[in-house]
């Protein structure tokens, strides 16, 4: 059986060295963030197909991913795939990474530069359900009446 790293510290360090992540001698390692990081700065987007489904749904660590590389995108969860400010994160990377989203993101771009069509989207779904509150409080006062 190979050695499998015992700390955090242990395993980055092998992973600075040029030890593929990949390797078995990672497993426990496949859902902690600052080795995955640490593994995708020295390493590349690649290290993400051996992740944990928990993290390529992870949000918060997806767009962590996707400020290093914008491709991280691609090993995402079809979730995040779908979800407009993630996709548009990695789209201000590259507008190409745009071919990772998911077909609905997709449809709405079309024929429009990524990241600017998904501003406007995001802009315009925020502006509506801000006016639908508001809209929803006067009601309310209106009937309290």
């Amino acid at each position: 059986m190979p050695h499998i790293y015992k700390s955090e510290e242990e395993a980055i360090e092998f992973i600075k060295i040029g030890v593929d992540f990949k390797n078995i001698r990672f497993d426990y390692f496949r859902d902690n963030k600052k080795v995955i990081l640490e593994a995708l700065i020295h390493q590349g987007t690649e290290i993400l197909q051996s992740i944990s489904k928990h993290l390529r749904d992870d949000k918060q660590f997806m767009i962590e991913s996707i400020n290093h590389d914008g491709g991280s995108l691609e090993f995402a969860s079809q979730r995040l795939k779908n979800d407009f400010e993630v996709v548009l994160k990695s789209c201000q990377k590259n507008e190409s990474f745009i071919i990772y989203a998911s077909q609905e993101i997709k449809k709405i771009c079309e024929d429009e530069i990524p990241s600017k069509a998904l501003q406007s989207f995001i802009l315009n779904r925020d502006l509506h359900i801000e006016l639908s509150q508001k809209e929803n409080k006067i009601f309310d006062k209106k009937n309290k009446i």
